[in-house]
Parts: structure tokens; sequence; C-alpha cells
């Protein structure tokens, strides 16, 4: 079938593309980064599985000894790649809310991941996970085994987020459900329809997803500062607070506004482009800094050029004068 050839390339095509952007967009953050490290290691994982999922559907009714074993270990590694995902995740979520990786899980884990191998050298001899014969490709009833296990490992995730939020309370600014839609959607498309090439891209939208909801920034300065944070206090999904502190008369003051989208998006666009996060770390005593705040409740001082901090301070002063005059 033509139409469902094109779907499978342009669905990894697409797959590839989205990843493969963001991994270069996030290269050099990953140096410094535990959570950026663990989702590049999710993209490695997908855009192999995406090459693996081609090889497979195109090169499967090959007689050429050298494709054969080309198939069989590309179908091999997308087996493989739904286990992995299914960790990196689960460790994803550990890294990035500060959760002790504990013996028993660790154990637990490596337990799995054991079994997946083994399952797949006995597929070798054995037909249990996979087939391709007479130019198709199948799956053996121990296909459900693999599910499984990448379903204990987000369900053991959500135990371990939710048992997180609990204790400290709700973390608004980590919404799971962000991967966990996608992800769910594809597998669930992917089981009733194996020709349909869709969880791996499911995947990909799932990790961008992330990336993009991931971080919130404020910036503070000594000499003059000025707070971005989202108010959970307000019913508006949509309205952000920025907070401008400064002194008068010696006396410590501040200036509290509402922004809607089409301010804050500018806001938030401004502050990407001027690449706040490849600037140098400083310490307190640097004099005029920026500090960027994370999801994770961890933060970095950076120090911009005099130039960046010039075009920052009027920024910003420019939007509390609009929001002043109003």
């Amino acid at each position: 079938d033509m139409n469902l050839s094109f779907s499978v390339l342009t669905a990894n095509i697409i797959s590839i593309l989205l990843i493969g952007t963001l991994y270069l967009a996030n290269r050099q953050k990953a140096e410094y980064d535990r959570d950026m490290r663990l989702l590049q290691q999710m993209m490695v994982t997908i855009g192999i599985a995406n090459i693996s999922d081609c090889c497979v559907y195109y090169l499967a009714g090959s007689s050429n000894i050298v494709i054969k074993v080309l198939v069989f270990l590309s179908g091999s590694g997308l087996f493989l790649g739904n286990v992995m995902i299914g960790y990196l995740w689960a460790k994803f979520i550990m890294v990035h809310m500060d959760i002790p990786f504990s013996d028993i899980r660790r154990n637990i884990y490596r337990t799995i991941g054991l079994i997946s191998i083994v399952l797949l050298v006995i597929n070798i001899f054995y037909p249990l996970v996979f087939s391709v014969s007479d130019g198709r490709y199948q799956r053996g009833f121990a296909y459900i085994i693999f599910l499984i296990f990448a379903a204990f490992y987000i369900l053991d995730s959500l135990y371990l987020y939710v048992k997180r939020v609990k204790k400290n309370g709700s973390l608004k600014l980590f919404p799971v459900h962000i991967f966990l839609i996608p992800v769910i959607l594809g597998v669930v498309i992917q089981a009733f329809f194996v020709e349909i090439a869709i969880t791996w891209t499911s995947i990909a939208i799932s990790v961008s997803g992330i990336m993009t909801a991931l971080k919130k920034v404020f910036l503070l300065g000594q000499r003059y500062s000025y707070q971005i944070t989202f108010d959970t206090q307000s019913e508006d999904e949509d309205e952000w607070r920025l907070i401008a502190y400064y002194r008068e008369n010696g006396e410590k003051k501040s200036c509290d506004i509402r922004m809607k989208e089409d301010t804050w998006s500018q806001t938030f666009e401004m502050i990407g482009e001027l690449e706040l996060e490849e600037c140098r770390e400083v310490s307190s005593s640097e004099g005029t800094f920026v500090r960027l705040y994370y999801s994770d409740e961890t933060s970095r001082q950076v120090k911009p050029d005099q130039q960046t901090m010039k075009e920052l301070e009027a920024f910003f002063v420019e939007l509390l004068e609009e929001f002043q005059g109003k």
C-alpha cells in the first residue's frame, strides 16, 4: 500500500526532525543540566527507534542475508527501545524531583532490563517476541511482556510523583500528563493497528512537550530586581505576574502587575533571544547578575555582558511604565 508506506516514512521523518532539532538546540545545556542529559538520552533512543522502524518496514522482504540480519537487529532494537524509554522516563522523574533511587528499585529495574535482553536473545532461535518471514513482520505472544515492562516504569514513576507531591505540595509546573497522554494514545493505536507507525512519533511529541513545560524563568539582579512568575492564586490559567523590586528614598518597594499571554509571551521570547542560559555562571558577589530559577527548585546565577543587562533593564522599565500608565 503506497499510502501506508508514505505515512510510515513521514511519521518517522517528522519524529527525527523534531528530536534532532531539540537535541542540537539543547546540546550545550546538557553539560550542566541533569534533566537535559536524561531527555537527550531519550531523544537518542527515539532517533534509533525511528531508523529501526523504517528498516523493519521497508527491508523485511529482502532475501539478502545482511539485510535480514539488519531487519532482525532493528526489530530487537524497537522492543528494547520500549523498555529503555520507560526506564529513562522513570529515572527522569526521580532526578527531576530529587527522589532517591533505592537499591530495591534499582535491582527491579535492572532485572526488567536483563529479562528483556534474554527474551530477545531467545527470539533469535525461537520467535517469542517477533518474527520476520515471507516478507512480513509479525509480533509474537511475548510482545505483551514488553508492554507490561514499559507500563510498569510509567506506573512506578506516577507512584513516585504522587508520593512526592503529597509530601511537598502541588508541583504545578511539572505537568506529567504532557508526556503521558501522547504516549498512551500512541501505544494504544499502535497495539490495535500494527501497520501504523505512531508510537515513536508520539513519544517524540511527549519529550518536546516536557522540554517546553519544564522550565520557568525568574530574573533577579542586585541593583534592580524583576521577577516573572506564574500566579498560582489566579483563576485565570493564562495570567502571569511581574513583580519589580526597587528602592525609593532608601526604602524597599515593589510594583506588582498582571500580564496576559500577549505580554508574557513577548517577554519570554525576548529572554530566549538574549540566550541567558549560555552565559557563564557567577557567585552573588559578582555584582549585577541574572538568576535563573527552574521548576525543580534549582537555580543558576549567570553574568550576561553589560549590553545585555542594559537591554534587560530597559525592557522591564518600559514594561512597568506601560502598565503603571494604564
